[in-house]
């Protein structure tokens, strides 16, 4: 496994790479669950710079608003959403 694989849930599951402001990630989506892997370079940045970032590209994927964050750090973040495809 590489550092862009995705984590365990997330296997073998294609991401759509989503560029949205100054970061880079690839979206994986399994059923309502959804990965968000910050995959540019950055100078350590913080949860809080990257959550809203995240969530914005995870909904440009799925389509919808209807995207919640359920746990985040400055390289992954997990959310849900609702939305129908």
């Amino acid at each position: 496994m590489s550092c862009d694989d995705g984590s365990y849930a997330f296997q073998g599951i294609h991401a759509q790479t989503v560029r949205h402001k100054n970061m880079k990630f690839d979206i994986r989506v399994r059923g309502p669950m959804i990965e968000a892997l910050r995959i540019n370079a950055m100078g350590f940045p913080s949860t809080k710079q990257v959550r809203p970032i995240a969530l914005q590209a995870m909904r440009q994927v799925v389509g919808c608003e209807d995207v919640a964050v359920t746990w985040a750090d400055p390289s992954v973040v997990l959310g849900v959403h609702a939305c129908d495809f």
